[in-house]
C-alpha cells in the first residue's frame, strides 16, 4: 500500500497561481453569474421574501447554477 503525500501548501500555491494566470478570462466569465445573482437578489427584495429562506433559496437557484457553471468552465 503506497502512501500518497498531499502537500496543502503546494496545492494552495498552485491554485492561486492558476487563478492569477487566468484572471482576465475569469473576470469576463464571472460577469454572467454576477448579473444573474444581482437580478435574483433584486427579485428577493422586490418580493419581500428576505426572511423566508426556503423561498429565497428557490429564487436564488438560477444564480447558484450560474456559479456552478463558472466553476465548471474554469476547471474544464
Amino acid at each position: 500500500m503506497s502512501h500518497l503525500k498531499f502537500n496543502i501548501m503546494d496545492a494552495t500555491g498552485y491554485g492561486y497561481h492558476r487563478v492569477w494566470r487566468e484572471r482576465s478570462y475569469l473576470l469576463k466569465m464571472a460577469l454572467i453569474p454576477l448579473f444573474i445573482k444581482f437580478g435574483c437578489t433584486i427579485g428577493v427584495f422586490a418580493m419581500g421574501i428576505e426572511d423566508n429562506f426556503l423561498r429565497q433559496g428557490l429564487v436564488m437557484l438560477p444564480a447558484d447554477f450560474a456559479e456552478g457553471w463558472l466553476l465548471a468552465q474554469f476547471l474544464r
